[in-house]
């Protein structure tokens, strides 16, 4: 098995378990970043942390970039929002 094959095997059955409950304020950023965070559970793969395109309020579920293991912030509230103020 190539090093490729075993990774495309490892991401399909990341994909397949439960999310796994993280704090953002807890995790290791990645550069200086304040949005991007090292994986806890690859220390590989980033999550970003995205914002809702119409509404732009933080999404409380994310997935690694390299591992795709699913991840649900327990300190992002729902009602978390970015508001524009027009000028």
């Amino acid at each position: 098995m190539t090093t490729k094959e075993y990774k495309l095997d490892n991401v399909i059955a990341s994909t397949k378990l439960p999310p796994i409950e993280v704090r953002h304020r807890d995790l290791k950023r990645y550069g200086d970043s304040a949005f991007k965070s090292e994986c806890p559970e690859c220390n590989t793969g980033l999550l970003l942390v995205g914002r809702d395109a119409t509404t732009f309020k933080l999404q409380k579920e994310d997935t690694c970039t390299y591992c795709s293991r699913k991840f649900i912030y327990t300190d992002i509230k729902e009602e978390v929002a970015l508001e524009y103020i027009s000028v």
